[in-house]
């Protein structure tokens, strides 16, 4: 596991719609490629309901204070799933559960060390599974729990320059 977890588990900082509004709003670009990525306004209230909803079902806490997810690694990989499963908006479910799970380490001074397409390609396998999201998560959280590292701003800058290349080699070939 993550060489910082109990740490992290103490002051876990969850990822709510206003948190996740910020981040999409410094990724969007990013996360754009050929495929329109939404425009925060042009989001329906009810996406925006569905979308808090599945971040609500991440968060939420028993009656003793335990998060129902791990914090660490495994809510990092609930985001991924929830999120990416939910399809809570009409366009970019993948794209938005990779930002809800960056968003989310972030938030915890963490970070996921791994180009963008090795990202996507996961979102994909997570959208295209027929496992479901309970099956689904610590699968997810094996995968991705040797590239969770502390935060440094210049892993985000070069997770942006990974997106930017694989976008502009996707465009070259064609498409994804």
């Amino acid at each position: 596991m993550v060489k910082h977890l109990k740490s992290w588990q103490e002051s876990n900082v969850i990822l709510g719609i206003e948190e996740f509004k910020i981040l999409w709003r410094e990724y969007r670009a990013v996360l754009e490629y050929n495929e329109p990525f939404p425009m925060l306004e042009n989001i329906s209230p009810y996406s925006w309901g569905r979308l808090e909803s599945t971040l609500g079902a991440v968060n939420y806490r028993d009656g003793y204070g335990g998060y129902r997810y791990t914090p660490g690694t495994v809510a990092t990989a609930a985001y991924l799933c929830f999120v990416n499963k939910g399809h809570c908006l009409d366009n970019g479910n993948k794209r938005a559960s990779l930002l809800s799970a960056i968003a989310y380490l972030t938030l915890n001074n963490m970070f996921i060390e791994v180009e963008w397409k090795g990202l996507y390609d996961l979102a994909k396998l997570i959208a295209n599974s027929s496992r479901s999201i309970e099956e689904e998560i610590p699968i997810v959280a094996k995968i991705i729990d040797p590239y969770i590292v502390p935060y440094d701003e210049s892993l985000k800058r070069s997770l942006i320059a990974s997106a930017m290349v694989w976008y502009v080699r996707s465009m070259e070939t064609g498409g994804w």
